[in-house]
């Protein structure tokens, strides 16, 4: 009789690796005309509204952090990724935050002005809250998008998650690109 929950045998486990590796080997031979399009779009920032544009600021690797105001596990998350921001500089990885708040400015530049975060807040809204931008749909928040040295999308988390998680992140998108 065979039971539900039995250990799996090291054949399974064999044949499982074997299915992982060669996954893994085809996404890393795939046509780099296949890769995501760069992120080329310009957002207000959320203290004076001067445009802060995607295009003109490559790094080796960026995290994008998106939040709301009123997202208590985005405001758990805060913390970290101000950390990131502040460890980010010295290994090429800058770090941004994106305001999903569907008012806008009225409710983010309070928060900004309190919290005083070590990166740039820029104001999202709606728009990229329902996916009508190059970052596509951002399913849940906190969220976060990891772009390579070329502004493509390459990694996403989404959930709350430390600084080290993040910087980790950021190091394997920037280390693609190296």
């Amino acid at each position: 009789m065979t039971r539900p929950f039995s250990q799996p045998t090291m054949g399974s486990m064999r044949s499982v690796l074997l299915l992982l590796a060669v996954l893994c080997t085809s996404a890393a031979c795939r046509d780099e005309s296949r890769l995501p399009e760069p992120v080329n779009i310009a957002l207000p920032r959320a203290i004076d509204g001067r445009p802060w544009s995607f295009a003109d600021r490559r790094s080796e690797a960026t995290i994008v952090f998106f939040f709301s105001t009123w997202c208590v596990p985005c405001q758990a998350m805060e913390p970290f990724v101000a950390e990131a921001a502040r460890i980010g500089p010295r290994e090429g990885i800058e770090v941004i935050g994106v305001a999903l708040d569907v008012a806008g400015n009225k409710t983010v530049a309070p928060y900004v002005q309190a919290t005083e975060p070590p990166y740039p807040v820029l104001l999202g809204g709606g728009a990229i809250a329902e996916g009508r931008s190059p970052f596509g749909r951002i399913p849940s928040l906190p969220s976060v998008i990891f772009l390579d040295g070329d502004g493509r999308p390459s990694a996403v988390i989404q959930g709350l998650v430390d600084t080290e998680l993040l910087m980790t992140r950021a190091r394997e998108v920037r280390s693609r690109t190296d």
